[in-house]
């Protein structure tokens, strides 16, 4: 251990044992016990917009929102600031998902329209409408698959790596998989 290692190590001992020590007034009790609140409370960040849904990067570091009024944005923990908001449409958006290693963003409004973007840079590679009240957007363990669900009985398979590559001929030809909803024995 070199001098510049143990002064730092006895300073981290220093303030450790002046911790544990009992408060010598009123004053550095108040103090020490706000401390300890301000230290078990959570971290709130501002954002742009009320977010309403999210998705979060697989390195923790950013966060994909949508909001109330058709924004989606990124939010960079790192920085505590949204990086990118844009109003992708007039509708609310109700979910957002990342997909493929975090270069496909999925949205998905109150009128089921999907958008397929691409991840961080928002440009639009697709968009896909299911009629209904409800949609419901699910992803393969992979994450390179999205399965999509209007409750009617069938499930859209979209394939996202098809979708990277450019390929959305393979994608508007997706195979639609019915379910057939069976009785106990």
């Amino acid at each position: 251990m070199n001098g510049v290692e143990w002064l730092s190590k006895s300073k981290e001992l220093e303030l450790e044992r002046s911790s544990r020590l009992p408060p010598s007034n009123m004053d550095e009790a108040v103090e020490r016990m706000n401390e300890y609140i301000n230290s078990q409370l959570p971290v709130t960040y501002e954002m742009d917009f009320v977010p309403v849904c999210f998705d979060i990067t697989q390195d923790q570091e950013k966060v994909f929102v949508g909001g109330e009024y058709g924004n989606i944005g990124i939010f960079n923990f790192s920085k505590s600031k949204m990086t990118k908001d844009i109003e992708l449409t007039s509708k609310a958006i109700k979910a957002v998902i990342l997909a493929c290693d975090d270069t496909i963003g999925i949205a998905v409004t109150s009128t089921n329209l999907i958008y397929f973007l691409e991840f961080p840079s928002f440009y639009m590679k697709k968009t896909m409408t299911l009629p209904g009240s409800t949609l419901v957007v699910k992803l393969n363990l992979l994450k390179d698959s999205a399965y999509i669900s209007n409750c009617s009985g069938q499930v859209k398979f979209v394939s996202l790596r098809s979708l990277k590559k450019g390929l959305w001929s393979s994608i508007s030809s997706s195979l639609a998989l019915t379910f057939v909803m069976m009785g106990h024995l």
